[in-house]
């Protein structure tokens, strides 16, 4: 910078730092004008293009593994395999499935363990025995 100004226009007393800063503003701008100076814009920054829509699975075209009996204290497992709505099988996970089992204690709400390739196993350890029903929603 001290070579864009003459040695006299930095020691004046009259010039403090807000206006030197107006002066090199002003400096930079008369040698825009002459033509001495780039006036090629900076590059526009474009915005990152988004990733196209995550597809999420479809619950009309999920599905899951029957779970037709099961033992009161065993882990019983069964598997639910998420589908897109053109009824391809999802590749990764991230859908949030939730299982509740109805039964004569209440509801239960077993593991949903995301497989992270469009599979999800639920583990379930039943407590009582009887006629359960199982509901699978997808949030």
């Amino acid at each position: 910078v001290p070579a864009l100004l003459d040695e006299d226009a930095l020691h004046s007393k009259t010039i403090d730092e807000q206006s030197l800063v107006t002066y090199l503003c002003a400096f930079r701008s008369t040698l825009e004008n002459k033509g001495l100076v780039n006036r090629n814009p900076l590059p526009v920054v474009k915005e990152k293009p988004k990733p196209p829509a995550k597809k999420t699975a479809d619950p009309n075209k999920s599905s899951a593994t029957p779970l037709l009996t099961a033992k009161v204290g065993q882990i019983s497992r069964f598997t639910i395999t998420a589908k897109d709505s053109e009824g391809n099988p999802r590749t990764e996970g991230g859908d949030p499935f939730v299982v509740v089992f109805d039964g004569p204690s209440g509801n239960v709400y077993p593991t949903v363990k995301d497989n992270n390739n469009g599979t999800y196993t639920v583990e379930l350890i039943p407590k009582t025995p009887g006629i359960h029903s199982i509901d699978i929603t997808l949030k």
